[in-house]
């Protein structure tokens, strides 16, 4: 644009802001800022909120609190950028008292408190609950926010209680608390109020609701029920592709590889295409010897919706055949997927030693840290031992992968789609946003926006809701 003569204006710098994700970022950030002081446009309040958010997640702190204080006349949502820029930052206490501040001045609605809460509760869950309880009217989708940031820490047990207190409380709890409930019900401990939630559903508006059922059908399957899961998709008239997904994640997650595959076929005889994610649960059922034909036929209907050289799928693959002891075809998808990555490379290395070929896997590592994929401080047996004992992936996968900051290669989204599969786990944004989170720095803006869907803004900088 520069080039074309092109000079940028509001909505342009807005929309470059939008993509800084995280420190590395920061020069960019700050050249943007330093080409629009000179631009002779006038700093309103979405700029201003956009430059502040941009500091913020840039771990600018000093900088966004620099650009907030230009503007006298402050909107909500700049009051609002500034909140969440210190609550990224850690400063939850500051945030929490900036919060109580300007409620003296300014009218937070509904919308933006429980969009606080969502913030609050991914950084610092005392807090959140502290902020909860200040509330004296709570809407349902405070109430949500703060049972989905239970969740999201793995205090299911909390987070089920809370659900009971609203219920107390006479509040109707709409789509999304049924779909964060459900999810702290997954594990086999919480079944009972599991089957209890089942009731309430079946006795509400969404009982129909497509996205409270495949959450349904999946909590059932998390604490092994996979015939109350089947039962729940029976009793379903029209199903649609994520409802198929559902089931066939399911099976895949229980280890019944014949019913997700007869799942996977019927799905073929209806009016509807399998999506990606139904390719990569199918395949994550194939997982030993005696699949290999089935992963066969799979790998050829995959190939013929398009779907094989799609990154994650052709990972997939590669793990697929690594596990069901073909190693030659494994590696003929390798050489073949349009962007090798760490992850089917390692599981591709992993299925050689196993078989005796641990000089090739170890040219093949080698070539990956030549090709900067994987940092020169990666030793190959720290690699193997990661794959093969399915270390806490916090530790190991971030140790074996290892991606080296000073070349600038980070690691890339299929990474993390493909993460839970090689470590022999389902797959789901849940686990993948957690990974995310825990990590010591942020991933590119493609992946940070899976930890940070609720904190995308918009022109205007407001959170959607829950």
């Amino acid at each position: 644009m520069k080039k074309e003569g092109v000079a940028p204006n509001r909505v342009t710098y807005i929309c470059m802001l939008s993509s800084c994700a995280n420190e590395m970022d920061l020069p960019m950030v700050r050249d943007l800022y330093a080409q629009f002081m000179s631009s002779g446009i006038k700093l309103d309040v979405g700029l201003a909120a956009a430059f502040v958010f941009a500091f913020g997640r840039c771990r600018a702190l000093q900088e966004a609190q620099e650009v907030f204080d230009k503007v006298s006349d402050r909107s909500l949502s700049l009051w609002n950028a500034m909140v969440i820029a210190n609550a990224l930052n850690g400063r939850m206490e500051e945030a929490l008292k900036l919060f109580a501040e300007i409620q003296g001045g300014v009218i937070f609605d509904d919308a933006t408190l429980a969009q606080t809460l969502s913030i609050f509760g991914r950084c610092d869950l005392q807090l959140a609950k502290a902020l909860f309880e200040t509330i004296p009217e709570k809407t349902i989708g405070m109430w949500n926010s703060l049972i989905s940031s239970f969740v999201f820490h793995g205090n299911n047990h909390q987070a089920i209680d809370l659900f009971e207190q609203m219920l107390q409380q006479k509040v109707i709890p709409d789509k999304a608390s049924f779909i964060h409930v459900l999810e702290a019900c997954n594990d086999p401990c919480y079944l009972s109020e599991g089957k209890k939630l089942h009731a309430q559903i079946s006795q509400s508006i969404l009982q129909t609701d497509v996205d409270v059922l495949c959450a349904l059908i999946r909590m059932f399957g998390k604490c092994g029920s996979v015939e109350e899961a089947q039962a729940v998709f029976d009793q379903i008239e029209i199903r649609n592709v994520p409802l198929w997904n559902s089931l066939i994640a399911v099976y895949a997650h229980n280890g019944r590889r014949q019913e997700a595959v007869k799942a996977f076929h019927n799905l073929l005889q209806t009016e509807f295409v399998p999506q990606k994610e139904t390719a990569l649960y199918v395949l994550s059922a194939c997982s030993d010897p005696d699949a290999l034909d089935d992963g066969k036929q799979i790998h050829n209907v995959i190939s013929q919706l398009g779907y094989e050289f799609d990154t994650d799928v052709s990972t997939a693959l590669v793990t697929m055949y690594v596990k069901c002891g073909n190693f030659d075809i494994g590696k003929q998808v390798f050489e073949k997927a349009e962007m090798r990555n760490a992850v089917s490379a390692a599981a591709f290395i992993l299925g050689l030693v196993k078989n005796g070929q641990r000089e090739e896997g170890e040219g093949l590592f080698g070539q990956l840290q030549e090709e900067g994929i994987v940092s020169n401080e990666v030793k190959f047996d720290d690699l193997l031992s990661a794959f093969e004992y399915g270390a806490l992936a916090n530790d190991c996968f971030l140790k074996t992968l290892a991606v080296n900051r000073r070349s600038g290669v980070m690691p890339q989204a299929e990474y993390f789609s493909c993460m839970e599969d090689v470590l022999g786990k389902d797959a789901h944004l849940d686990e993948a946003e957690k990974f995310i989170y825990n990590l010591p720095y942020e991933p590119p803006n493609a992946v940070y926006s899976k930890l940070t869907e609720e904190l995308s803004f918009e022109f205007n900088f407001k959170l959607p809701l829950y």
